[in-house]
């Protein structure tokens, strides 16, 4: 486990190293909108044993795919009433689900995760910063209690303010669905 506190001197070779890092096929802890996200490049996730030693459970599961700007999520909507709704949502605290069978989408307004993506010209592959079964790290200490033995690189940012997690929309069918009312309140009618 690598530690690098961001701040405005080192952001920008610290980005660039978390994107050598996240190419080689490593894994990157970075602040997302409702706690750390553990960041893979897509092509990595079956490969990357951290990864998979950290979520265990998730063989049944697909992870999000965070993604650069929300026209990325719109043109995969195929109901096209939805679009307006997901526009007026993103970016923010939102899980966007267009498919059963395709990862979620969040397009997220972190700085880093911004700069991550754009620099990588790739979506990338995003879950909560967690073992399974445990909290999502909001603190340097839960990032050292979770994966001080693991081969990682955390970008640290300060606390994430204690928060309700992402709200997920399944726009996959006519009507709007609520799978997790979290931090964005969205009442369907």
């Amino acid at each position: 486990m690598k530690i690098i506190t961001i701040n405005k001197s080192n952001r920008a070779n610290t980005v660039k190293r978390a994107v050598r890092f996240l190419r080689r096929g490593g894994l990157v802890v970075a602040q997302a909108d409702t706690s750390y996200a553990l960041l893979v490049m897509p092509g990595f996730v079956k490969k990357n044993t951290t990864l998979n030693k950290i979520k265990y459970l998730r063989d049944r599961k697909l992870y999000s795919l965070f993604v650069p700007h929300k026209e990325d999520i719109l043109e995969k909507i195929k109901i096209t009433h939805h679009r307006e709704l997901v526009s007026d949502l993103l970016p923010g605290q939102v899980t966007i689900v267009y498919d059963a069978k395709r990862p979620a989408l969040r397009c997220i307004r972190k700085r880093t995760i911004v700069q991550l993506l754009s620099r990588t010209g790739s979506p990338l592959t995003a879950t909560s910063a967690n073992p399974s079964g445990l909290p999502p790290a909001r603190t340097l200490v839960q990032l050292k209690k979770y994966f001080s033995d693991l081969d990682l690189l955390i970008l640290y940012e300060g606390v994430v303010r204690l928060t309700l997690p992402s709200t997920i929309v399944d726009v996959s069918h006519p009507e709007i669905r609520i799978l997790r009312q979290g931090t964005a309140r969205i009442l369907v009618v």
